[in-house]
């Protein structure tokens, strides 16, 4: 088990201490990173279809997605490792056209540390410092700032070997934030830890973020973790966003069903419009029961749409009440705070409720339930397709 040495703190840190690295930005501030209609392929293979994305001073944006979606291309091109093909990425308001990788001034942080074995941790930090020709004076005072602020005073001497896995982790956020970079890249850095750790380390990742002001990109395939740390996300798929925003608004209001699918547990149902007005629409759905949903743009009567709704969003009762669909509980699963209850509605269709641990010790199994939701809880997040999902798909 990894001892306390492996987080950073989380507290505020001694202000003598503390590492500046640009005042709060001016409202007319250009973007920290500006990507403007970027396009890459690989053996003519297409990896990035025209993506653009702007990304504000301070801020913290995570690129999610599955393997194999572009994200880390995408990193790398921002890094100035990979050219675009067409398009073009500019950071604080200049052109990286022709900008090799060590003059963007950014701080990278790779999943596997990358830490050289035979220095010591003070070297390690300090070794672009010194192909920056900074003073051996100055660099031993920065060193020790940038130790302090991440927990690892006393460790200077240490190599790499010597080392867990959180404490490589933070030696090389250190080496990243030392040289005060304008943009910190993070490529699934906190991966190969194990998961209280890593739980840990995003909270106190993203308070280190916030202390400092540096504007910082994460590629995740982790929902939790860029639900956790970000601003804002950027979900990928086939080298495209399929939708860009703050956490709440893409877990609650998921663009299609892709995004629906990839963040949070879902269930999915296949519904026809029967009814439908300027608010609000009726659809008769394969549960075997009308749903309403209330929408900006509910669809013309007779269309085929997928609809979902989130497990925490259903409650549960054992007594019948007012629209609620009877059921009966056939499993649970136990994650953390949460009990995910399948239940198999008298249609036989079977859905997912989830339910808090502490409100779930009366809900036995082989009981008989009412499930219940809110209308504006239920969202249509596209057109049925010629191969849905199958009814009660849980995601």
């Amino acid at each position: 088990m990894h001892g306390m040495a492996d987080v950073l703190p989380v507290s505020t840190p001694d202000r003598s201490h503390t590492m500046t690295l640009s005042p709060a930005p001016a409202t007319n501030a250009p973007p920290a990173v500006q990507v403007a209609r970027v396009r890459k392929s690989f053996d003519e293979v297409l990896v990035l279809d025209d993506l653009s994305l702007t990304v504000e001073q301070g801020e913290f944006v995570s690129l999610l997605g599955p393997s194999g979606c572009g994200k880390t291309t995408l990193l790398r091109m921002i890094a100035g490792f990979i050219e675009p093909d067409a398009g073009h990425i500019g950071i604080a308001g200049k052109s990286m056209v022709g900008i090799a990788p060590r003059q963007r001034n950014l701080g990278i942080v790779f999943q596997n540390y990358s830490l050289w074995p035979h220095m010591s941790v003070e070297e390690n930090i300090g070794f672009g410092l010194e192909t920056r020709n900074v003073s051996r004076g100055e660099r031993l005072a920065k060193v020790q700032e940038v130790l302090h602020l991440v927990g690892l005073d006393g460790y200077e001497r240490r190599l790499p070997a010597e080392l867990s896995g959180g404490q490589k982790q933070r030696v090389a956020i250190a080496r990243a934030i030392v040289y005060k970079p304008q943009v910190l890249l993070l490529d699934e850095p906190l991966s190969a830890l194990d998961r209280k750790l890593r739980e840990r380390m995003q909270v106190d990742l993203r308070d280190l973020q916030k202390r400092l002001g540096i504007t910082t990109i994460l590629v995740t395939h982790d929902q939790e973790e860029a639900l956790v740390m970000s601003d804002r996300i950027a979900v990928m798929r086939n080298g495209r966003f399929e939708q860009v925003g703050r956490p709440a608004g893409i877990y609650d209001r998921p663009a299609n069903d892709f995004v629906a699918d990839f963040i949070g547990r879902m269930n999915f149902v296949d519904a026809e419009v029967v009814a439908s007005d300027d608010v609000r629409a009726s659809l008769r759905s394969h549960w075997g029961g009308d749903l309403k949903t209330i929408a900006a743009a509910p669809p013309e009567i007779g269309k085929r749409m997928r609809v979902m709704l989130r497990p925490e969003r259903i409650t549960m009762s054992d007594r019948m009440v007012p629209d609620a669909w009877p059921a009966v509980v056939m499993a649970a699963t136990v994650l953390g705070p949460l009990v995910y209850f399948e239940c198999r509605l008298d249609t036989g269709v079977t859905i997912s409720v989830a339910r808090s641990r502490t409100g779930a010790s009366d809900c036995a199994i082989g009981s008989r339930t009412w499930l219940r939701w809110n209308d504006d809880d239920v969202q249509i997040v596209g057109q049925s397709v010629d191969q849905p999902y199958q009814t009660g798909d849980l995601a």
